[in-house]
């Protein structure tokens, strides 16, 4: 059966002190990234595609570029989250008290219930810096082999970078590489759009 979430789309507020946001099921992420614009707030992640309703980037563990750990993919901001089970009942989980329960929750696809409504972890708006550059796969591959660090990949945080976009264009063997940065809250041209 399919289940429809245009009904939940509201955005339930802010909770500063926590430093969370709580939505209902079928707000898109592109209308969540605005609000929390106007509010001085971000996800600590941002997929690529914006489009997709937060509790459907939550269930299918939809990531972007971050490298931070625990800040992979939508489903790791997960703080709590209200599910709706093939009975009708309605179950609340809590990171801090349903830990494994909620790892799997997280990354369902729905199969252990629907998502009602979600809290996820914000954090203050800031801004990127990104540097953009083409090398040689050779050249590429040697600054990759520079960021690993003792503890894997952990290195290109120790560099300041803390998302990438790369393009390999094999059969030319190039690598066009976005690599990003967070920089002073000052860089702004407008809140939001770093």
């Amino acid at each position: 059966a399919t289940v429809r979430t245009r009904g939940l789309r509201r955005i339930l507020g802010i909770q500063v002190g926590r430093r969370t946001v709580s939505v209902e099921a079928g707000v898109r992420t592109r209308d969540l990234l605005a609000f929390l614009a106007r509010h001085g707030f971000v996800l600590p992640t941002v997929p690529y595609w914006i489009d997709q309703t937060v509790a459907g980037a939550v269930a299918t563990c939809t990531h972007g570029s971050e490298l931070r750990e625990g800040r992979a993919c939508m489903s790791a901001l997960v703080r709590s989250m209200d599910l709706v089970k093939a009975d009708g009942s309605m179950v609340h989980l809590d990171r801090f008290q349903d830990a494994e329960a909620m790892k799997l929750a997280s990354v369902s696809v729905g199969k252990l219930g629907v998502i009602a409504r979600l809290e996820l972890d914000i954090e203050e708006d800031f801004c990127m810096r990104g540097s953009i550059r083409r090398e040689t796969e050779r050249d590429f591959l040697a600054w990759l082999q520079t960021l690993r660090g003792p503890d894997g990949w952990r290195g290109a945080q120790e560099e300041g970078y803390s998302a990438w976009q790369l393009l390999w264009l094999p059969l030319s063997r190039l690598v066009a590489g976005n690599r990003n940065a967070l920089a002073p809250r000052a860089c702004h041209a407008r809140p939001g759009h770093g």
